[in-house]
Parts: structure tokens; C-alpha cells; sequence
């Protein structure tokens, strides 16, 4: 959790909202915790402002409660404060790859 802002922002169309470092850690955690053999396919990086960055990712694995197949395509903008550390996240549904 080093690359975080201690007053950093995460908004996700799934999470919800996270307002500082050890609430976003909380919910990393919690959502690694839920997801068995969790895996990332990260594409289509983009650099939008100065210090933004978006890309697209995959999410698949396995829900750890239910056994269920869980996936998921999104596209993240990541925003790094004047210290080079995360100071906002926002996921978004990507509605292009339904």
C-alpha cells in the first residue's frame, strides 16, 4: 500500500466508495480474500492529464463463498498526486465489452 496517498480516493462501480489509504486496503484485501485464483489481464493503457493514467482490464476467478466463475471487464483511471502516489482510482463498468 506504499503507492497510495494517505488521503487517497478509490470509487468503484462494484466496491463503492473508499476514502483514504486503510479504508482502500481494507477493501483490496476483502475483495483478494473473496476471489480464489484472481487474475488480472491488464490492456489498452492510455495517459490521459498530466500524471492520469487509464487502461482496461479483465478480472476472472472463482468466488471463494459461493464457488461461483466470477468476470469482470472494466476500465480504471488512476491519478498520481505531485509525490507520485495514487490519489485517486475510479473503476468503471465497460459497457464496450458487453
Amino acid at each position: 500500500m506504499e503507492m497510495f496517498a494517505e488521503n487517497a480516493i478509490y470509487h468503484s462501480a462494484f466496491a463503492g466508495e473508499c476514502f483514504g489509504k486503510q479504508a482502500i486496503k481494507d477493501m483490496i484485501r476483502t475483495h483478494c480474500a473473496t476471489l480464489v485464483d484472481g487474475h488480472w489481464n491488464i490492456s489498452n493503457f492510455q495517459l490521459g492529464q498530466a500524471n492520469t493514467v487509464r487502461l482496461s482490464f479483465q478480472m476472472t476467478g472463482t468466488n471463494r463463498e459461493t464457488n461461483e466463475p466470477v468476470e469482470r471487464s472494466d476500465i480504471e483511471e488512476i491519478e498520481l498526486n505531485n509525490h507520485d502516489l495514487i490519489c485517486c482510482v475510479k473503476v468503471e463498468h465497460n459497457l464496450i465489452s458487453d
